[in-house]
This record gives C-alpha cells, structure tokens and sequence, in this order.
C-alpha cells in the first residue's frame, strides 16, 4: 500500500487532514520512520510542498479538510522532529485566515468541523516551539474572543481542547498531546467508512507505536 501512491502517481484530489494530501503526507513520514527509507520521507515532503503552494482563500476553515488541520498537521510534524523548518514562516498566512472567522457566532463545537478543531490548531501554534524574534499572528484581541466564546460553551458541552484552551487562558498552564487529537479525528473518519485497509488506519498504529517512545 506505501507504493501505492509513488509508484502510480495518483491524483489526491483533497489536501486537507482526514483523506486529504496533509494525512498522507504524516503517514509517508511516519513510514518512513518505521522502514528506514528515505524515499518515502521524500515523497512525504512532495506531498507537503504540493500543500502549501495550493492552499487558497476558498479553503474551508475546518480541523478535518481544512486549513486548521493542515496547520495542526504542520505543528505535528514539527513537534515530532519530521519538520525542521520555522513553521511561523509557513503558517503565519493561516493564522490570518482562520482569524477573519468569527468565533462568536459557531455553533458546532466538535473537533472534525466545529470550534475544537480551531482550538486545536491555535493550542499547536502557541505550543509551538519557536525561534527568537518569532512569533504566531494570532493577536490579544482574537484570542481573548476566542476565550469569552469558550467560557460561554455549557461544560457538559465542552471537547477536550476547548477546556484545554480555556486552563491556559486563565491559568497559563497547558497539558496537550498531538497524538491524542490524531487518534480523535481519524476514529472519527474511520467510522465513515467502511475500508478494512486505508492509509488512516495505518497511520494511527505507526504513531501510536513509534511516539510511545519518544
């Protein structure tokens, strides 16, 4: 299945996290990790690369299609040790077109297409590991909306990353793991379909192995 995509030059139609260019590109890197071959790794960059030229203004803002999981996917990377690069130089545009979105007026608060998966991908970036002098574009005024608009969610309502949000805003403290939040969207995509073999898969239980023990 790895050669699948390099040997037959398939057209990935969507770039995004859940079936998308940016999940495959984790699994390639992932793969490669567990074979010890650097073509993979290569082609995971491709991948990568083919992201970030076509992302748009017409992309939809979602965690699992959209711009805030290829962001996430990106901060993944980096945090693991597959992305060396400065990811403020490849992300601060995202942070400004997530930031056009009002928060205020979601509705839906789920991880897959709702407010956690924004929150998500702002807990990534302010995680984020970051050279001297740089920073992520999200400024006092957007992240403080963001907060009166998570504060406003009943807790019984509440996901995992918008009560995360919530501790580090008030508390300055902040307990997040990426791999949680990859097993969360893909058990989610995984109930959609009904393939027994899909790169998805394989990704969760490469990373679940291989960052137990990191």
């Amino acid at each position: 299945m790895a050669l699948y995509y390099i040997l037959n030059n398939i057209n990935i139609p969507y770039l995004g996290l859940s079936k998308g260019k940016m999940g495959l590109s984790l699994f390639y890197f992932h793969y490669s990790m567990h074979t010890h071959n650097s073509v993979y790794e290569q082609f995971a960059y491709e991948l990568l690369n083919d992201i970030i030229e076509d992302i748009n203004d017409e992309m939809p803002i979602s965690f699992s299609s959209g711009i805030c999981g290829i962001g996430w996917g990106i901060e993944y990377l980096a945090h693991y040790g597959f992305l060396k690069e400065n990811t403020d130089e490849i992300l601060n545009e995202m942070d400004l077109q997530v930031m056009l979105y009002d928060s205020t007026r979601f509705t839906n608060y789920s991880l897959y297409d709702g407010l956690e998966g924004i929150i998500c991908y702002v807990l990534s970036r302010i995680l984020s590991t970051r050279q001297v002098g740089s920073s992520h574009s999200f400024d006092f005024n957007y992240i403080n909306n963001l907060y009166k608009t998570c504060k406003q969610i009943p807790k019984t309502e509440q996901e995992q990353c918008i009560g995360i949000f919530i501790n580090w805003f008030e508390q300055q403290q902040i307990s997040y793991s990426f791999n949680t939040i990859l097993n969360q969207i893909y058990s989610i995509y995984l109930k959609e379909v009904n393939y027994k073999n899909n790169w998805q898969k394989y990704l969760v239980r490469l990373a679940n192995n291989q960052l137990a023990n990191l």
